[in-house]
Parts: structure tokens; sequence; C-alpha cells
């Protein structure tokens, strides 16, 4: 391999583990490396682009699509997650951020979260599974189900809108899902088990709201309109728990 080659190759090898999917114009970036530079001026340029490609991959990568992998799997897996199709190649980029926006599905793939405090932007499940472990906590800015299943066995919170129109959310007698934003709306065809209303406004239900286990008001309202709220259904359930206001 020659000394342009080797050049090459490094600089594209750097910029497809970093940003797989987010750099598209090598060209580019290559042509003022053809002619007219010692291999050390070579050298000096590479580093100092490596530079200001990273800076800008990581402002890109702050907002970004995450669909399942051809393998799913965990959540903090690179391997998980594909940038552009459900059951795609894995990457080697996780969603971190509230900008980034999450799609379980349409492909029946299953990511499971199995770390503490986790942080992501909206969540769309429209034909794969997400598994929250017990134990586990996870923070999105907005959930939307119309199909797949939701399996809650820690806590979701949301500072967003919540809609689910289809599919299954199970939980277990630890899952929780928590609206904690300001002012959010409501609505599910499926029935909650613990639901906890927190955060700095009110939530207004859209839909009529079943929490089977315990409604949690840690603070402001739960608006419920024209609908019916119904708590406590299930055997043993606790009811309403006010703990402050």
């Amino acid at each position: 391999m020659t000394t342009d080659s080797t050049i090459r190759y490094a600089l594209s090898n750097h910029l497809f583990t970093q940003l797989p999917l987010k750099l598209k114009t090598m060209n580019t970036l290559f042509a003022s490396l053809n002619t007219g530079f010692s291999t050390t001026q070579k050298s000096l340029r590479i580093f100092v682009l490596l530079g200001l490609v990273t800076i800008w991959g990581a402002c890109n990568l702050l907002a970004a699509n995450f669909f399942p992998s051809t393998s799913g799997g965990n959540w903090n897996a690179g391997g998980a997650w594909n940038a552009t199709t459900c059951g795609g190649v894995g990457g080697l980029v996780i969603p971190t951020t509230t900008a980034d926006v999450i799609t379980i599905g349409p492909c029946v793939k299953t990511i499971t979260v199995t770390s503490n405090y986790l942080t992501a932007g909206a969540i769309t499940i429209n034909g794969g599974t997400l598994v929250i472990n017990s134990g586990v906590t996870l923070t999105c800015t907005a959930l939307t189900m119309t199909s797949g299943t939701l399996t809650v066995n820690g806590t979701l919170n949301v500072t967003g809108g919540v809609s689910i129109t289809g599919g299954t959310y199970t939980v277990s007698a630890t899952g929780t899902l928590g609206l904690i934003g300001g002012a959010q709306s409501l609505s599910s065809t499926q029935p909650f088990y613990n639901l906890n209303i927190a955060g700095s406004g009110n939530k207004t239900m859209g839909t009529s709201i079943t929490v089977n286990n315990q409604l949690t008001l840690t603070s402001n309202n739960l608006v419920v309109g024209p609908n019916t709220l119904t708590v406590g259904s299930a055997t043993g359930g606790n009811g309403i728990v006010v703990t402050s206001g």
C-alpha cells in the first residue's frame, strides 16, 4: 500500500468508525491531499482535518434517528442500532440525548434497556418491542405506540405527550409510567399499572384512562375532562396516593 493509500485508508477508517452514516463527501476531503505536499505536511493536514471533522460530526450527531438493527439487543450496544432503517446493519453510535429520535419498528426487533438513567428524544413503537428492565429508568421527550410491545418493568418517564393507540403495554408490579414534564397530554387504549403525575404542569387526559394499581399525584393535576378515570381495579390495587398539593 502506498503512502497516499495508507493515509486515505486511515482517514476513511476514522471517519466511518466515528461517524458511520453522517459523512458522505470523502472525495472532497481527499482532494487537497493528492499533490503538492510532503508526507509530513499531509500528516499535519490530516491531523487538523480529523479534529475539525470530529467536532462537526459530534454536533451533527446531536440530532439523529435510531432504529433497531438486524439483531436488536441492548440499548447501550452500538450494534443494536441502525440510523436509516429497521433491521439494517448495526452501527457504532447509541442514542444519548433528547435530540435522538427512536423508532422501534416496523421490523419485529427488540431493544432492552438495562442501564439506569438513560435519556432519549421522542420514542415511537410501531411493530418492535421495547423492554425496560426492573430497577432501570429511561426518560424520553414523547411516547407514541401504534403497534408492537412496550414492557415496563422499571420506570419510563416522559416529559411530553403520551399516545398509545395500539400494541401491547405490559408491566410488572414495579413498572411505572411517569409524566414529569410541563403541561402534557395522555391518551391510551391500554391500562397502566402504576402512573405517576409529576413535573411542572397539569396533565390532560385525551381518552378514558385505567390505572390498575396505583395513581400517584406527586405534583400538579390530572385533568380528566369528559373522560373516565378508573383507579385500583386490579387485585390489591392501592388506589390514589397524593404526596403533595
